[in-house]
């Protein structure tokens, strides 16, 4: 017997009903899933985002009258400027552990000096060092020569480096401002041709002027006029001899740090103080801390310490 086509549609309703029924649990089940995974896929890069912290940090560590500075990029590496003078290079080296250091990504050696690298077998054994910059020249103290021989003796790769040599950390940049393919023959010569480096992430940038006086000045601002930055670590615990007024137009910071403590020299200068006070750029020292100096930028903002 035939069925009538109202008792067809009728069926056909059942059928799609009970269908439908059973395939709802399904769909919810495959929107569920999506959902997950578009939410997996943005909570991971948040995650991966916040995780990194998204800032570069620069510690100015209080090594009394010494030089050592350490750079911490935002995906983690490590960069060493100076590691301070004989006995320092365990408190440099505890301050990086503290901050979440495993290795040293790179060493720079701005000057071979006791007081910037005294302390580079101490902060050695502590943590390892992939590779090493430094100026270059020949061995001029004792302290010189025991680095670059531990150097040798542990196989780290030591590159001197002229200016224009750059390090490229995640897009964090690292140039090399001096010393030039011609040296400066002006005495204090070494220290007229140390590391004057230069680091920059996204729009702000930061310079160590090393240990150069007017005439190591006089020579980068010749072959290298542009180097404005916004964070300047003065040369040489501010010595009378740098930092000069034609050097502070052309860099123009609105930071400036000392790294200084007790010394027979006389540092920081009373004649430099008075330049960076006229710069309008706002001063900050070790000695008058009372420890390491923190700074922090999300590469559009720089953050000071608190001022006491």
């Amino acid at each position: 017997m035939a069925i009538s086509n109202v008792t067809a549609i009728r069926i056909s309703g059942r059928r799609l009903r009970r269908a439908a029924r059973g395939y709802f649990p399904f769909a919810l089940l495959l929107l569920a899933g999506i959902t997950a995974l578009i939410g997996g896929y943005w909570a991971g890069r948040g995650g991966r985002k916040n995780a990194r912290g998204d800032r570069l940090e620069v510690t100015v560590v209080n090594v009394q009258e010494g030089e050592s500075s350490f750079i911490k990029t935002p995906d983690g590496k490590f960069i060493v400027i100076g590691a301070g003078p004989p006995g320092q290079g365990v408190h440099v080296a505890a301050e990086m552990l503290a901050a979440g250091a495993t290795k040293i990504d790179l060493l720079c050696l701005p000057y071979p000096y006791a007081e910037a690298i005294g302390g580079v077998p101490e902060l050695m054994d502590a943590l390892p060092v992939s590779q090493v910059i430094e100026p270059g020249g020949p061995v001029l103290n004792r302290w010189d020569g025991a680095v670059r021989a531990a150097f040798a003796t542990r196989k780290i790769p030591v590159h001197d480096v002229v200016a224009g040599s750059q390090f490229n950390f995640g897009g964090v940049l690292l140039t090399v401002i001096a010393p030039g393919s011609s040296r400066v023959i002006v005495a204090p010569a070494a220290a007229n041709n140390s590391l004057v480096l230069r680091l920059r992430w996204r729009d702000v940038a930061f310079l160590w002027a090393g240990g150069i006086d007017r005439a190591g000045e006089a020579a980068m601002l010749g072959r290298t006029p542009s180097i404005a930055s916004n964070w300047l670590r003065v040369a040489r615990f501010g010595t009378a001899g740098a930092t000069s007024a034609e050097f502070l137009r052309v860099v123009s910071p609105d930071t400036a740090v000392i790294s200084v403590g007790p010394n027979q020299s006389g540092c920081p200068d009373p004649g430099t103080l008075a330049r960076l006070a006229a710069s309008g750029a706002v001063l900050f020292r070790t000695d008058e801390a009372g420890a390491s100096l923190r700074f922090s930028t999300d590469g559009a903002h720089l953050v000071n310490p608190p001022i006491n």
